[in-house]
């Protein structure tokens, strides 16, 4: 709201806005409008990545998804186009993994600089500077919140700012920006690692999503324990790689001490799950998010796995709801098994779909993508991006019509279905390219990587028994290759040779072969 004076004036906001409409209301008086003027503040991307397939609305999906974190980023990642601040979660799922497989931004002399790292690498330093003496990382920020505001700090969201340390150095071998960002680290751990309870477990505040059945609620949680056996982890090796040899062995230590009492503690041999809190002495059941934050992390011995992914697999469909700030009725959650009910949780659901390695759950992720995001991408057409909670099929329920939440899939697209991935640092210089394409009968684009664009076209017979393909990998890059075995006696044609079986390597439904550079094309038969 701006009060004017007599005169020939001007007024700029003080704040930056995302709009696609603007509407100004003289109140009172006249005034008379010599011009208006928007200042374009996003981050300097170049959209290079590409997807194409037969399903139009996959199409429209990968495009917003995109456009949503274009939107959102300036000199650092944001989460909306309301709040324009930056959230301590953010900044690797979705933020730069979108940006890994679709962007570039301006390098030096004219170059691209593929999968820019640098908006990472900024929010990971504005996380550090908000740092309080306790050790703690504040949740969101720059943020007027105090510590009465339940978003103030998220136990989980630190846990999170470690392991997206880690991903940047994964991205950029940038080893000095470690020791830079390293005595947050520390003290950040050490913050949870005092909080450690006579059971061996994480006394802490849940969250992982407000559709979490404990979300807001302080107990010796299972999510928040395994975020933060994750921490450990990642801060070991992390620790390895700056010469830090004892604290790495601390906190390897720390870990392994976390996964036993996990694994005691939560297990529950009659639902063959893991049970997901201690409050008050009480110990309750098993739910969707405890399963599967569990598996993602490592924390589910390989004699378990098949009975933590059949619960999960039973469950997360499940009817759900969700809470901000107050969680009166988690107990209710628990007894329903609520299911997810939240775009950013598809982060973990879809990579652990991926990670089942099955033809059955290729389709899932597939099936997903359609039921929970087609009514947000047909009604959300006029802006054009992703809101923060799915939509019903009226396209009602959206908390906010652009949130980087909503992009969770994009990066799926493109790394899995597409099926481009870096193996390893960006100093290995290695690429796996292994589609998974389910129904699709065609799926082509360009997947953006550390090396550069790589162009691939993935397309099936009539009859599902072949698959022709075409690929173009970085100079200087070598890929390893993994096409599905269509039948039995699978070949593989590669730039027009068929392959004899000492040069394909078969693992499980996988034909693979290595070393493979430049420009090729090739048949599944």
């Amino acid at each position: 709201k701006y009060i004017a004076r007599a005169g020939h004036q001007s007024f700029m906001t003080t704040d930056q806005w995302c709009s696609r409409y603007m509407i100004i209301k003289c109140e009172s008086g006249k005034v008379k409008i010599q011009g208006i003027k928007i200042t374009d503040r996003r981050y300097p991307f170049e959209r290079i990545g590409k997807f194409n397939c037969n399903d139009t609305v996959l199409n429209k999906l990968w495009d917003m998804a995109v456009k949503t974190i274009e939107v959102t980023t300036d000199d650092g990642y944001g989460s909306d186009a309301r709040e324009r601040n930056e959230w301590l979660q953010d900044p690797a799922e979705p933020n730069f993994i979108t940006t890994q497989v679709a962007f570039a931004g301006p390098g030096d002399n004219g170059k691209k600089t593929f999968s820019d790292p640098r908006p990472l690498k900024n929010l990971l330093r504005h996380a550090a500077l908000s740092q309080l003496p306790d050790g703690r990382i504040l949740a969101t920020f720059p943020t007027d919140r105090g510590p009465e505001d339940c978003h103030y700090f998220i136990d989980d969201y630190a846990c999170l700012w470690i392991e997206a340390l880690k991903i940047y150095y994964d991205a950029t071998g940038d080893k000095e920006f470690v020791r830079e960002m390293w005595p947050t680290a520390v003290a950040q751990l050490k913050w949870f690692l005092d909080r450690r309870s006579p059971r061996g477990l994480l006394l802490a505040r849940e969250y992982a999503s407000f559709d979490n059945p404990f979300a807001y609620i302080t107990c010796e949680g299972a999510t928040i324990s395994a975020y933060f056996y994750a921490a450990l982890r990642v801060s070991a090796e992390l620790a390895s790689l700056i010469d830090g040899n004892q604290q790495a062995a601390e906190y390897r230590q720390a870990a392994e001490q976390l996964k036993a009492a996990f694994n005691k503690e939560f297990w529950n041999e009659t639902e063959k799950a893991y049970n997901s809190a201690f409050l008050n002495d009480k110990l309750y059941a098993p739910t969707v998010h405890a399963q599967l934050i569990a598996l993602h992390y490592g924390l589910v011995p390989e004699n378990r796995q098949t009975d933590v992914r059949n619960w999960f697999l039973a469950n997360y469909k499940n009817p759900g709801t969700w809470h901000v700030c107050k969680n009166p009725d988690f107990e209710k959650m628990v007894d329903m098994k609520a299911g997810i009910e939240f775009p950013v949780m598809y982060y973990w659901v879809f990579s652990e779909l991926y990670r089942m390695n099955t033809i059955q759950q290729d389709q899932e992720v597939i099936n997903e993508m359609r039921r929970r995001w087609t009514p947000m991408v047909l009604n959300m057409q006029d802006a054009g991006t992703l809101s923060e909670s799915f939509t019903d099929e009226k396209g009602e329920g959206a908390s906010e019509s652009c949130h980087n939440y909503g992009s969770m899939p994009a990066y799926f697209m493109s790394s899995n279905i597409l099926g481009v991935q870096r193996i390893g640092t960006v100093n290995e210089k290695q690429l796996m390219i292994e589609p998974r394409l389910g129904d699709l009968t065609f799926a082509e684009g360009v997947v953006v990587t550390e090396f550069g664009p790589v162009p691939v076209s993935w397309k099936k017979s009539a009859d599902d028994q072949s698959l022709s393909f075409t690929i173009s990998i970085p100079e200087g890059i070598k890929a390893e290759i993994r096409l599905p075995k269509l039948t039995e006696r699978s070949t593989l044609t590669l730039n027009g040779k068929v392959l004899s079986k000492n040069e394909v390597k078969t693992e499980g439904r996988w034909m693979v072969v290595q070393d493979v550079s430049e420009e090729c094309t090739g048949r599944v038969n």
